[in-house]
């Protein structure tokens, strides 16, 4: 089951991604509609803010990994 919480999504300012019942070390990447990563971060944090003021509107693509399994594809809508 895949427990992961992306809010608020469509976003304004920030995203905070909640990965539920996921407590090893997981890889976060942001991808931009050109393919552009945006982000990279590894967290053993349940709870993490993405600060995204600094974005243009628009969509991004995220991804998140555990070291052996994609644990979400999303779409991060972001509105100015």
């Amino acid at each position: 089951a895949n427990s992961v919480k992306i809010y608020p999504n469509p976003s304004m300012d920030n995203f905070t991604i909640d990965l539920g019942d996921h407590d090893a070390a997981a890889n976060i990447k942001v991808f931009d509609s050109y393919g552009r990563m945006m982000v990279e971060q590894q967290t053993e944090k349940q709870q993490i803010e993405l600060a995204t003021q600094q974005w243009e509107s628009g969509i991004y693509f995220l991804e998140i990994r555990s070291e052996n399994a994609i644990l979400t594809r999303d779409k991060l809508i972001l509105t100015k």
